[in-house]
């Protein structure tokens, strides 16, 4: 992944990174364009965004030559420009932002639910074959108790209008204040259920997740039970940073002993490990073909 919200980076420093990926038989390029620190994507409907949203003023601005302004954001032309050079390298992936609760850089502009642009990107991941990997929590931060959850509908609302595009709501929508809402689990079965939202997986990835599920036996055992039922619908994957040792790079897995053990052999296969190699090795001959019929040059080494 590259991070271009906490850091931005010119188009010639990305290509040269694109350059260095295809050297080393590297073919997946996640770029991260929008997060706290600032919103990379240039809207034309919302130039708020980047006209504000953009930029930061470093805590040491102005000392020692420090800039008084720090950041950037990409042209329409630019980020086209990037994904044609990514693909002529054979390197899939591209542009990702977050949703709602990981973009404060969005400051009042509307989420991605009500989001034209932002729907597009959605449509066209349908349309290549890419798979969406979408961050966004269930609800708002010290919710009322009692209270809806902020973001289910207009969340279940969003992958429905997108019945083409593989989607993964990543940490069930949990976060690291967002916790549990009342019947979630409940709600992750209607969605199962659901024929419209047959597209739509779960990711159990991180420990705040990990934390959850394995907090009782009895809970372990409720979450078990649906996924026994619906081994294809979920994912895992660790989600440590720069782990220095195998153990720590796999902290979060080992969280979920409890869970493993209550699993069916086809389902503890599945989602520790086959539902991604399916759903990914999927989107890779997606997007080949797609490459193959758009993107002029594209071929064999």
């Amino acid at each position: 992944m590259l991070d271009s919200a906490r850091h931005f980076q010119s188009v010639a420093e990305i290509e040269r990174l694109l350059d260095q990926m295809a050297q080393h038989k590297l073919n997946t390029f996640h770029w991260h364009l929008t997060d706290d620190q600032g919103w990379r994507i240039q809207i034309k409907r919302y130039p708020e965004l980047t006209r504000i949203g953009a930029w930061r003023t470093p805590p040491d601005a102005g000392r020692d030559g420090e800039p008084m302004r720090y950041g950037g954001f990409y042209t329409h032309r630019d980020i086209r420009r990037i994904v044609a050079f990514a693909a002529a390298r054979h390197i899939t992936g591209g542009p990702g932002s977050d949703m709602t609760r990981h973009a404060p850089a969005a400051g009042g502009a509307p989420p991605l639910h009500e989001n034209i642009p932002g729907n597009r990107l959605l449509d066209f991941a349908g349309e290549a074959g890419l798979v969406a990997l979408i961050h966004c929590d269930v609800d708002m931060p010290f919710a009322k108790q009692g209270s809806k959850p902020a973001y289910l509908e207009p969340m279940i609302a969003l992958m429905k209008r997108h019945p083409k595009t593989t989607i993964i709501w990543a940490h069930l929508g949990l976060g690291r204040v967002v916790r549990p809402v009342k019947d979630q689990a409940a709600f992750i079965v209607d969605m199962l259920k659901d024929p419209a939202l047959s597209n739509v997986y779960f990711d159990i990835s991180w420990d705040e997740v990990a934390k959850y599920i394995d907090s009782t036996p009895q809970t372990a055992a409720r979450v078990a039970a649906v996924m026994n039922q619906y081994p294809d619908r979920f994912l895992f994957g660790t989600d440590e940073v720069a782990p220095t040792n195998q153990e720590k790079y796999l902290k979060v897995y080992y969280m979920y002993d409890p869970l493993w053990k209550l699993l069916s052999k086809d389902a503890s296969e599945k989602i520790r490990k086959g539902n991604y190699e399916r759903l990914f090795n999927q989107a890779r001959i997606k997007v080949r073909a797609w490459e193959k019929t758009h993107v002029k040059g594209s071929g064999p080494y």
